[in-house]
């Protein structure tokens, strides 16, 4: 691919001219600029059609962490193909408020606690590590901006009417109003923004020989450039412009276009038929004047390319494979991920003991406990501490009332197995969630962790009680009312496991070889919520520890190790299902939305077959523990985490298939061995065979070696993912 080399235009006239109309009920605009000029920067040539362009455009609009990483998301706030105000964001946010559930106006939520780090383009995940951690009150940041706070900028009712223009020879198509969220809320402000899609009037716009131009307007609700932040070019507007010529027929920029759903025309495809040029133009406020700062250029440049590389990827056929925010709503999650990172992450780094990288590790589970929140919210109808204390304080405590502290008393607990450095059991802990972890071995990162976090985290190594049912778990105090580290009304006897190193001329018996540690049987309070966080050996026992204690879980798989804690490649063949599957429900969701026959032909023609890509590691071990927790009997769900980890897979399995009904997982009414024979009913009409535990141990090859293989994680080098 050539580099990205735009031409300079800016000693040409301008391409296009607009007026500002009555957009508030003064009429008012936020420049006071009337009549705007643009002043054209930067063009490029292309090879995509408009269509390309108003798709790419109408993304980039959605998700402005595209072009900065400063920025987080966008709040679309209006959409004039959706009505006054757009649905979507009223429901994202409807929850991310500490205290309102019942919230009615988003704009109530808390602007401290709606951001935090962008995810990546190419790597499709949240990229928490490269955030530059700024909590301290200084006036300014590393690179010279002003730091955003309250006091500088007090909070007043945002203006989210769109700001109107008319520009001459053009229609106005689509009209949106966004609010673009930074990812460091206490060095940048929200800004709101009008978005207009406008299209040429004059020329064919179905011959062969006509101009086809589009045009995108940006216009930032700011009066002057002092209240742009910074993220944001210091400008009064700004416009990319679309001109072709020679065009063939663009859809309306109002309607969804074919490519949106996976068809590519083929007279969109790249270097076919089309000869454009994309460009992008400035309108300064009235105190400002040619020539432009070097920041202002750059911002330009940078911009223009994002478009001319989206632009070529859609044309050539892209298609986005990972799709994050399934389970929970996007904005939901960053909040809480920001309000996290805020109360946590700098005590948890400054406190760092072991040799690894912190912020990795501390963003990483800070992500995790923030998604576990929101999970828990939608569970169990639970909040964290800090929100039912605010919703009770000073209040009536009804017990109806959301974020109330008696509705924390529906979550059952939490236990994290292979709990490594403890970072995740400590925030969740200071959340006011009740719980604890174990590992089989104890990390410095305890010690400092506070009182009541290293009383909840313990040195077992688990033995399953299914490889050894004559065992039971030892038994030691967590100081915990809802979740103990062992079942006391099952297993109550104090023992330890004795590890002695086998072989008859090893030098003697009993005394000095003998290595007493305690351990745990896996066998859970009823409904205690499992977190297996990169537990490697006990990544595929985890759906088989939940079953038999009738308990939900959360997997994030990391190295591949079978059911004996032996290292191994899981077999392809599941992931190859997954993948099948995958596709085929892709082509029925495009044979339904299809334009013609002959689009959806050529697009099975040009684009490749997925089922021919050798499934990684990675992906046939996590289609390996999610087939091991179908069949044990769960509903599956899988969620692609924003953290800052390649191995950002999540598996959840919170409900049971065990009748036609999906019902959330709860503890079984009469023993684990008589819900798992419930759970062999009909599945929509089909009978669906769960299976015990010790069928699928046996199926998978068993346990040999396990106790081993356990005792030696506490003698080797302890990992670090």
């Amino acid at each position: 691919m050539p580099p990205f080399q735009p031409r300079d235009i800016t000693d040409r006239a301008p391409y296009f001219s607009s007026f500002v109309t009555a957009s508030d009920d003064d009429g008012t605009s936020p420049c006071q600029n009337p009549n705007q000029s643009w002043l054209p920067i930067l063009e490029h040539d292309c090879d995509f059609s408009s269509q390309v362009f108003v798709d790419v455009m109408t993304n980039l609009i959605r998700n402005p962490n595209l072009n900065s990483t400063h920025l987080f998301r966008a709040d679309i706030w209006y959409d004039s193909l959706e009505g006054s105000s757009s649905q979507t964001v009223h429901q994202e946010v409807e929850h991310s408020v500490s205290t309102a559930k019942d919230l009615n106006k988003p704009q109530e939520k808390r602007h401290d606690t709606k951001a935090t780090d962008p995810p990546t383009d190419e790597v499709h995940s949240l990229d928490l590590s490269s955030t530059k951690l700024n909590l301290s009150q200084s006036e300014e940041s590393k690179d010279g901006r002003p730091s955003h706070s309250s006091d500088q900028h007090p909070s007043s009712p945002p203006d989210r009417k769109p700001r109107k223009i008319h520009v001459p020879g053009y229609s106005l198509q689509r009209t949106l109003v966004r609010e673009m969220i930074p990812r460091n809320p206490q060095l940048d402000r929200p800004l709101l923004q009008t978005c207009h899609l406008f299209r040429s009037i004059d020329g064919d716009w179905d011959g062969d020989d006509g101009d086809d131009h589009h045009l995108v307007v940006y216009l930032p609700h700011a009066s002057d450039p002092d209240n742009i932040p910074w993220y944001h070019p210091a400008v009064c507007g700004l416009a990319f412009f679309y001109k072709s010529r020679g065009a063939t027929t663009t859809n309306d920029c109002s309607s969804e276009s074919p490519q949106s759903h996976g068809h590519i025309n083929q007279n969109q495809k790249q270097g076919e038929n089309v000869k454009a040029t994309i460009s992008i133009h400035y309108s300064l406020f009235p105190t400002q004047h040619p020539p432009l700062s070097t920041r202002l250029v750059r911002t330009a440049t940078q911009l223009l390319s994002t478009l001319a590389k989206h632009g070529r990827g859609t044309a050539s056929g892209y298609v986005k494979r990972v799709q994050h925010d399934l389970l929970i709503p996007q904005a939901r999650l960053q909040n809480t991920y920001s309000r996290l990172k805020l109360a946590h992450a700098r005590r948890l780094i400054d406190g760092w003991v072991e040799q690894t990288d912190p912020s990795k590790h501390v963003f990483e589970d800070l992500g995790i406990a923030a998604f576990l929140i929101e999970l828990w919210r939608d569970m169990y109808d639970c909040c964290p501490a800090s929100e039912a204390d605010s919703s009770s304080s000073g209040a009536d405590k009804d017990a109806d009332q959301p974020g109330a502290v008696v509705e924390r008393t529906k979550f059952p607990g939490f236990v994290d197995i292979g709990c490594g450095n403890g970072v995740l059991v400590d925030i969740l802990l200071r959340e006011g969630y009740e719980g604890w972890g174990f590992d089989a071995r104890s990390r410095r990162t305890w010690d400092v962790l506070g009182e009541k976090t290293s009383q909840k985290l313990k040195e077992y190594v688990l033995v399953p009680g299914i490889i050894n049912p004559g065992l039971s778990s030892s038994n030691t105090n967590t100081n915990s009312n809802s979740v103990s580290n062992s079942n006391e009304q099952n297993n109550t006897n104090q023992t330890a496991l004795e590890h002695e190193e086998e072989g008859g001329g090893g030098g003697g018996g009993g005394g000095e070889g003998e290595d007493t540690v305690p351990f745990h049987n896996g066998t859970f309070p009823a409904g205690t919520f499992i977190i297996s966080n990169h537990a490697d050996e006990l990544t595929p026992w985890t759906p088989l520890l939940g079953a038999l204690s009738g308990s939900p879980f959360l997997i994030i798989p990391c190295c591949s190790h079978d059911l004996s804690g032996a290292k191994f490649r899981a077999p392809a063949v599941h992931a190859l299902a997954a993948q099948k599957a995958s596709s085929a429900s892709s082509t029925d969701q495009n044979n339904n939305k299809k334009q013609n026959h002959t689009q959806n032909q050529n697009q099975k023609q040009k684009q490749p077959n997925p089922q021919q890509q050798q499934p990684s590691t990675y992906a046939s071990l996590v289609a390996w523990v999610e087939h091991i927790a179908h069949d044990a009997g769960y509903i599956v769900e899988r969620e692609m985490l924003r953290i800052p980890s390649t191995r950002n897979v999540a598996l959840i399995g919170r409900k049971f298939r065990y009748s036609q009904e999906t019902v959330a997982v709860s503890p079984p009414a009469d023993g684990c061995e008589s819900a798992r024979h419930e759970r062999q009913g009909p599945v929509t009409g089909m009978r669906q065979k769960v299976q015990s535990p010790q069928t699928i141990l046996f199926r998978e090859g068993g346990a040999d070696g396990w106790v081993e293989r356990a005792m030696a994680l506490r003698k080797g080098k302890i990992r670090s993912h």
